[in-house]
C-alpha cells in the first residue's frame, strides 16, 4: 500500500520561488595562533595565544530578490584555537563578533543586529596593520574609556561608493525599562574616503552611558563623546598613515586620546610595517 504525505500550503507556495531565486553562502574564517614570551616583571610567561588577529569562524551569504535588492546574513564568533574552544563563559562558541541580517540595494545596504560601530570601522583606515600585531590602534579600543568597538540592538547603514566617499551610520538601542531610559542609547557617524594614492577618515560616535565612575544611580547626561580623523598617503608604493582620536566623558574631568603616525613599506612579497603611538 503507498503512503501519501502532504505538504502544508506555504511550503509548496515556496518551492517554485526558491528554485528560481540567486542565493550564496560563503562559510569563511581566520586561524592565528602563535608561542609568546612574555615577561610580566616576575620572570618570563611562555604561553600559546593569538597571533597577529583573533581567530574567528563566519557565515554570510545574500539572496536575490529581484530589482537590485538582496537580503544579506553574517554571523560571525570568536575561536582559542589553543584550547578548541569559543570566548563565551564555559569556552562555548557563539557568534559575538558579528550578527546580522538586511538589506541590500542601489542607495546601500541598512542592517540589524550586532556589528562594528562607525567610529572603529573609521579609525582602522589610519592604522599601520589594520588592528593586527603589537602598538596598533587597537589598544585604543580595549583599554577603559576607549572607542567603543561594537553595537549589539543596533541599526547600521552603510552607503554606496559616492565618487570615493563612503559614509556609514549606526543606532544603538539600550531597551533600558527604567529612567533615564536613554541609557545605553547610542549613535556613530563615520566618513571614509579613498582615491588613487590619497585617502582620509573621520568619526564621530556618542554613547549615552550614564555615569560610570563614582554614581549610585545612571545620569541621562552622562554621553561618552567620540571623534577623530586621519590620513593615509602612497607614494613610491610606500604607505604612510597618521591620525588622532579623543574619547570625552561628560561628568569627568579626564578625556582618552589617541595619536599615531605609521608607515607600510614593500619589500618582495612582504611588508616592514612600523607606527608610533601614544595614548
Amino acid at each position: 500500500m503507498k503512503s501519501w504525505k502532504f505538504l502544508p500550503a506555504p511550503f509548496l507556495l515556496a518551492v517554485p520561488m526558491m528554485a528560481g531565486a540567486q542565493s550564496s553562502v560563503t562559510l569563511y574564517g581566520l586561524v592565528d595562533v602563535a608561542v609568546s614570551v612574555q615577561n610580566l616583571g616576575k620572570g618570563n610567561v611562555n604561553s600559546m595565544q593569538g597571533g597577529s588577529y583573533p581567530s574567528r569562524l563566519g557565515v554570510k551569504g545574500t539572496e536575490d530578490l529581484g530589482g537590485g535588492l538582496s537580503a544579506t546574513f553574517q554571523q560571525e564568533g570568536d575561536l582559542n584555537v589553543d584550547a578548541g574552544t569559543g570566548n563565551a563563559t564555559g569556552g562555548g562558541f557563539t557568534f559575538s563578533r558579528i550578527s546580522l541580517v538586511g538589506l541590500k540595494g542601489s542607495l546601500g545596504q541598512l542592517e540589524m543586529g550586532r556589528s562594528y560601530t562607525p567610529a572603529f570601522l573609521g579609525a582602522l583606515n589610519h592604522d599601520y596593520s589594520a588592528y593586527g600585531f603589537y602598538n596598533s590602534l587597537l589598544t585604543f579600543t580595549a583599554i577603559p574609556g576607549g572607542i567603543t568597538t561594537r553595537y549589539s540592538n543596533g541599526l547600521f547603514y552603510t552607503s554606496p561608493d559616492l565618487s570615493g566617499v563612503t559614509m556609514r551610520a549606526a543606532a544603538s538601542l539600550g531597551e533600558r525599562s527604567t529612567a533615564p531610559k536613554t541609557v545605553g542609547n547610542a549613535f556613530g557617524l563615520s566618513a571614509v574616503y579613498k582615491k588613487d594614492n590619497f585617502g582620509l577618515d573621520a568619526y564621530y560616535q556618542v554613547d549615552q552611558v550614564g555615569l560610570p565612575i563614582g554614581a549610585a544611580t545612571p545620569l541621562s547626561a552622562a554621553g561618552k563623546v567620540q571623534a577623530g580623523l586621519g590620513g593615509q598617503y602612497t607614494v613610491s608604493g610606500v604607505r604612510l598613515l597618521a591620525g588622532y582620536g579623543q574619547v570625552k566623558t561628560n561628568g569627568l574631568s579626564d578625556k582618552v586620546t589617541a595619536t599615531n603616525v605609521g608607515v607600510v613599506i614593500p619589500v618582495g612579497v612582504g611588508q616592514i610595517l612600523g607606527q608610533i603611538m601614544r595614548i
